[in-house]
């Protein structure tokens, strides 16, 4: 039981990465399939506005998902600084 409890919480900055980076995708391909339904469903002008919709729609599926990235970063570096202080202080008992 503990063992599965250990596995959930380690690299915790690496999981909030991933989950970052796959939102980040179904963001935009959410935008993509938008801008394609706006294309097939309306007019000319429509189909610009389809266009526009695909093109932009990385940008708020960028700026969404960078934060939770950007803690994943953080708290992978402080994990990875926590081990290298242990280190340090290892070599310094013997």
């Amino acid at each position: 039981m503990l063992g599965l409890f250990g596995e959930m919480f380690s690299n915790v900055g690496g999981k909030l990465k991933i989950i970052a980076l796959i939102s980040f995708f179904v963001t935009w391909v959410g935008g993509v399939i938008g801008g394609l339904l706006i294309i097939i469903n309306g007019s000319t002008q429509m189909a610009v506005l389809g266009v526009l919709v695909i093109l932009l729609s990385v940008l708020p599926a960028y700026l969404l998902n960078l934060p939770l990235y950007a803690f994943g970063q953080l708290v992978q570096n402080s994990d990875d600084v926590n081990y290298r202080v242990y280190e340090m202080n290892e070599k310094a008992k013997k």
